[in-house]
Formats: structure tokens, C-alpha cells, sequence
């Protein structure tokens, strides 16, 4: 398949924006995870 040159910037824009947002939610769930690690911490003490 072949793209020219703006369809080619198009489709990197795209998969950079998904990929930040992708990055962005793992970051988000990392932070929950953790929260929730310190909340069973300060439960089980």
C-alpha cells in the first residue's frame, strides 16, 4: 500500500496522538494502583 507524502504525516499524527493517549492512561492506571496499594497499607495497619 502506498501513501503519499501527507497521507504519510496523517496516519504518523494519528498514531502519535493514540499512542500519547494509550501512554496516558497507562500512567493513569499506574497512579490508581498504587493509591490503592497505600489505602490497603493504611488499612491492614
Amino acid at each position: 500500500m502506498k501513501f503519499s507524502e501527507t497521507e504519510r504525516q496523517n496516519l504518523l499524527e494519528w498514531y502519535a496522538a493514540d499512542y500519547q493517549f494509550l501512554d496516558l492512561c497507562k500512567r493513569l492506571l499506574a497512579q490508581e494502583n498504587r493509591s490503592t496499594e497505600e489505602m490497603k497499607k493504611l488499612v491492614l495497619r
